[in-house]
């Protein structure tokens, strides 16, 4: 898998694993305390799916197969299908809530993408999604959204339609400085192995010694960081990731 897609448990910097679960707390808070029926639309490793299924049934559905095998060996409490989110495998009214975390921005068809997922969900059902606020330099995305535009998207197939923002703790602020340093010294390193010998050498002892160097040059703060460091609250005019509750 490619871990800069994709958030990996145990292989992803802390700090982007609990960014992410923090949007997973956030919608299992707003789920109905009983569901028939939960559907988490590019779920990826399925860490997130799993922490769903405190709410009832739920289906975690991605494009990528190596991260769906992943899922399936690794969470056991939660189903997993490989399919596109553009053409969802379900009938009409088959959910009671989907969420679609950092999903959205990777369609050029945003419209038939809001479309599909009003399509399966109940009456009344629930939808909640996020994704970066304003531009990104990923070249996996496809399109860009405000709070005004992606409202306006959302507004088409959903009759309520509220918008969060999700921000940095400034202790996380300061672990993300601390692991951009280590990052550089890494690349640093590397870029001074011209003779390429760090690949003769045991992935055992580089795996200490990138683990030595990372915490020598600061990444080790941000191992302590928790999702609680990354909030979502109303505020949305600075925030990183917008995050949307919306209503059928």
């Amino acid at each position: 898998m490619d871990f800069n897609q994709r958030v990996i448990p145990q292989v992803t910097a802390n700090f982007l694993f609990q960014e992410a679960l923090a949007r997973y707390h956030f919608a299992l808070r707003r789920l109905p305390p009983k569901s028939n029926l939960i559907l988490d639309l590019g779920c990826g490793t399925g860490y997130g799916t799993s922490l769903l299924a405190k709410k009832g049934t739920v289906i975690g559905l991605d494009v990528d197969k190596e991260a769906i095998l992943y899922a399936h060996k690794h969470y056991p409490k939660a189903t997993f299908i490989t399919a596109s989110a553009l053409k969802l495998p379900f009938p009409d009214k088959q959910a009671d809530a989907a969420v679609s975390f950092e999903t959205i921005e990777h369609f050029s068809q945003t419209a038939k993408f809001v479309s599909q997922v009003s399509r399966v969900l109940h009456t009344n059902g629930l939808f909640i999604l996020s994704t970066p606020h304003g531009k990104s330099n990923s070249p996996y995305h496809a399109k860009y959204f405000t709070s005004a535009t992606l409202a306006k998207a959302l507004k088409k197939k959903f009759r309520r339609v509220q918008l969060f923002g999700q921000s940095k703790s400034p202790q996380a602020k300061a672990a993300f400085q601390k692991f951009l340093l280590s990052q550089s010294a890494r690349q640093a390193y590397v870029h001074s192995d011209t003779l390429g010998l760090r690949k003769l050498i045991p992935k055992s002892i580089k795996e200490k010694f990138w683990t030595y160097l990372g915490a020598f040059h600061g990444r080790q703060a941000q191992e302590q960081l928790t999702w609680k460091d990354f909030p979502i609250t109303k505020y949305v005019k600075n925030c990183e990731y917008l995050i949307a509750v919306c209503q059928k």
